[in-house]
């Protein structure tokens, strides 16, 4: 968190990321969540998408969830890509792979 997200959520008990408004009771409990834990008991392929500009979650955090689902995974890391795929050409990146993703998956 920067700096002055943490002054918002001492003084209002809230701090905006993105818009998104998140209280501080709601980042305590998820704190507490072991998302790599709850995320290896899924069982099914995996597409991962990650931007090389994504400055919200780091591209370790996508090869960590490689190696849980191993064979059942594949990374696609999207050049310019932030953390929204937030131009056209990311769009259009992030959709050829998600529609070839699934085609597959209907195949098999």
């Amino acid at each position: 968190q920067s700096e002055e997200q943490v002054k918002s959520m001492s003084q209002l008990g809230y701090t905006d990321v993105g818009g998104l408004l998140l209280g501080r009771t709601f980042l305590q409990d998820l704190m507490k969540i072991n998302i790599y834990g709850k995320s290896a008991k899924f069982d099914k392929s995996v597409l991962l998408l990650h931007g090389d500009k994504d400055a919200t979650v780091p591209i370790m955090a996508s090869k960590k969830y490689l190696e849980i689902y191993e064979k059942r995974s594949v990374l696609h890391i999207v050049k310019n890509g932030d953390h929204t795929f937030n131009t056209k050409a990311c769009e259009n990146e992030v959709l050829g792979y998600s529609i070839k993703f699934l085609e597959d998956e209907l195949k098999n």
